[in-house]
């Protein structure tokens, strides 16, 4: 037998006092004179017998009353393990995920199981606990205890087995030593098995707190559908793991700026869009009501604004108004350069270049545009009136694309077909 609180049994002393009041009782008999005791002899000598063993009785009463309160409170208990008497070793794993802020009988999981762990263990007995975010080795609850209290919730999630490797390591190298292994989770990741290897110098022991929750929502995901010149379609995609939930809200925000906002009916899954102005920065949470798990409530993510078009102008005599005005500041960066002021360092951090009615093109040109070719650029030639063929058919073969021939004698139809191949 052993016993929770063994201190208690030090109050065995006080078994002395029963003692030393029936040793010492200071009740006086009073005596009363008669003129003739021959007839009372018998029956006083027989009454002293009664009332002696009346005390010695009243005694041992007093005395067993006394020590079964004392070992009430010591709580004696039988071990239900023979190597209870063992040197014991104790590590703890302690689920702080997120999906620990679900409700229990007595506030989250995560709380009902600190207290449990504050209130059970011995204050002094040595332990080693490790969350998914910090690690306590070799050290006490009472020296825990505040740690405990302020103890957060983690966005990182150990899986199974990380836990069971990082619960191995923390214990010592006695070998003599029996180990506990106390994994304390909701178990919630369905994505990895719940399979530990079979390991005999290990007590592995799961604990899993009960939640009071019935109903959770979670966003799943978000893409654009569709896109066009002035706006963007968002899709949400919603979840719920337990029975169907009608009229649930969800919020679209800009920051704190509420943009729009929807409501669906939701059974296992459900869907709903929004749309909002393209070509817009959007530093956007969405926002779900529901009185289940909160983390999963909110989705956050960006849109940048689309980033400019580099469009270069490579011109000779030409005029290059009119590129000016089809590639306008609001989506292209552009940028008109004569052939003899180019700088050729600027060919291959541009998505288009146009070559405007250039006459010919030098090999030094050709070979920057065929490497801007090969990287995944895109080329327009305006070819002019005094074009040289042999020139283009050059960078032409080397491009893989069919070459000039000769010269159509229609200059105005021939220029307007040429001018509209690249719009």
């Amino acid at each position: 037998m052993q016993f929770k609180n063994p201190e208690l049994l030090y109050a065995l002393f006080l078994l002395v006092v029963p003692i030393l009041i029936h040793l010492f009782q200071l009740r006086r008999f009073q005596k009363v004179e008669f003129t003739n005791v021959k007839f009372l002899k018998s029956v006083k000598l027989q009454t002293r017998k009664s009332s002696q063993l009346k005390k010695w009785i009243t005694l041992l009463t007093r005395m067993l009353l006394l020590a079964c309160v004392i070992i009430a409170f010591a709580q004696p208990f039988i071990p239900n393990t023979e190597d209870f008497n063992d040197t014991q070793e104790t590590v703890i794993y302690l689920d702080n995920s997120f999906s620990m802020q679900a409700n229990g009988s007595n506030g989250t999981l995560l709380n009902e199981t600190i207290q449990d762990i504050i209130n059970t263990l011995p204050e002094d007995e040595s332990i080693s606990l490790f969350t998914n975010d910090a690690t306590y080795r070799n050290t006490t609850v009472k020296a825990l205890k505040n740690d405990l209290i302020q103890l957060s919730h983690s966005p990182t999630q150990l899986n199974y087995d990380a836990i069971y490797l990082k619960g191995k390591q923390l214990f010592s190298n006695q070998s003599a030593a029996t180990r506990n292994l106390v994994l304390v989770s909701d178990f919630q990741q369905t994505e990895n098995p719940l399979n530990f290897k079979n390991d005999s110098t290990i007590q592995l022991k799961l604990v899993q707190p009960k939640s009071t929750l019935v109903t959770n929502i979670s966003i799943d995901s978000i893409y654009v559908t569709n896109a066009t010149a002035e706006t963007l379609d968002l899709n949400v995609k919603l979840s719920s793991a337990t029975a169907s939930i009608e009229n649930v809200s969800v919020s679209l925000f800009n920051d704190d700026v509420l943009l729009t906002k929807s409501a669906v009916d939701i059974e296992n899954e459900a869907e709903t869009t929004f749309t909002i102005a393209y070509n817009k920065i959007i530093n956007g949470k969405l926002v779900i009501d529901d009185a289940g798990l909160q983390y999963d409530n909110s989705f956050y993510f960006n849109i940048n604004s689309k980033p400019k078009i580099k469009v270069l102008t490579i011109n000779e005599n030409a005029d290059d108004s009119f590129l000016n005005r089809i590639y306008t500041e609001d989506e292209f960066d552009y940028k008109s350069f004569k052939i003899n002021a180019l700088n050729f360092n600027l060919i291959p951090e541009q998505n288009l270049i146009v070559l405007n009615e250039l006459n010919t093109i030098s090999n030094a040109l050709k070979s920057a545009l065929i490497a801007f070719k090969n990287d995944g650029g895109k080329l327009v030639i305006i070819p002019s009136n005094d074009i040289d063929l042999e020139s283009y058919n050059q960078i032409f073969s080397d491009l893989n694309i069919n070459s000039f021939g000769n010269q159509n004698p229609n200059k105005n139809k021939s220029r307007a077909l040429i001018m509209t191949i690249p719009f």
